[in-house]
């Protein structure tokens, strides 16, 4: 086989610029670490979409491992590497171009967004560019086949931890360089000086009808205790478009506040929906 030219080693370094871009190298770690054993908790505890739902997380953190896996593969310029490395960076160009993704992903478009666009293009074009001297490698994936076998037997070893554990899956990556929340440290269920929120003058005052405490969603929690995450037993974790916020307003009207880009009125007469949104209203039956 020829050694890699320069338009190999560029798409390399294209692949490896987006792994790192796409999403946080800590977060990946993270999510690589918390997700399966999360994922055990949630198929030991709640019902299989729930469960299905909780594997968005670990997905989204194998994007970076696939990234650097296929820059090392297209060393080779094998058929099947340049077409996982047009995919990915297919992949990364929308991530990077598509406001709802890119609005969810990151924080400052111009530090992450725009780079990870111009890394995807440029690896794109060079994709393109290597596919005229791909190559026919008869011989097994052998990489592949390893990095499988090794995620496959890390997520169910995980994921059996994450089952028979009885306490809340932490981040262990962020929680070693974030000094300041060190439970070691400091007391979680400590109390502090604090006013009372003000209440939301259109919603019937209730802090016990929704999961964020009161009408204004502050969290507050002045009703009860913290708990200690160190010690905290998981129940149920679900990770769905569940409006668990369900209150009235002013005006005796049900309504529900929920975490996704929908929102459902309900009528207390005819329990329909009330919404002037025609995409709204296809989510809400």
């Amino acid at each position: 086989m020829r050694p890699p030219s320069i338009y190999v080693r560029a798409l390399q370094v294209l692949l490896a610029l987006q792994a790192l871009l796409i999403a946080s190298p800590i977060t990946t770690l993270d999510n690589l670490l918390t997700s399966p054993r999360a994922l055990g908790a949630q198929m030991a505890r709640s019902d299989l979409a729930a469960t299905a739902l909780a594997t968005a997380p670990l997905v989204i953190s194998l994007v970076p491992v696939v990234l650097v896996l296929i820059a090392v593969a297209v060393q080779q310029r094998s058929s099947g590497s340049l077409i996982a490395a047009g995919v990915f960076s297919l992949i990364g160009l929308a991530a990077a171009s598509v406001p709802v993704l890119s609005d969810a992903s990151f924080a400052a478009n111009a530090l992450h967004g725009i780079p990870l666009g111009l890394a995807a293009l440029g690896a794109l074009g060079l994709t393109l560019r290597l596919w005229a001297q791909r190559t026919r490698d008869k011989q097994p994936p052998r990489l592949g086949r390893r990095a499988t076998a090794a995620i496959v037997a890390g997520v169910v070893v995980l994921a059996g931890l994450g089952a028979a554990g009885s306490t809340i899956p932490s981040a262990p990556v962020s929680g070693l360089l974030t000094t300041d929340l060190d439970f070691s440290t400091n007391e979680p269920t400590a109390t502090f000086e604090a006013g009372l929120p003000a209440q939301n003058p259109f919603l019937a005052p209730n802090p016990d009808s929704n999961i964020h405490h009161d009408g204004a969603m502050s969290d507050a929690y002045f009703d009860r205790g913290v708990l200690d995450p160190r010690k905290a037993e998981v129940i149920r974790r679900h990770l769905g478009g569940v409006c668990a916020s369900i209150m009235t307003d002013s005006h005796g009207r049900l309504i529900a506040v929920c975490w996704r880009r929908l929102a459902c009125r309900m009528s207390p007469t005819s329990s329909t929906s009330r919404t002037t949104s025609r995409r709204i209203q296809r989510s809400c039956r």
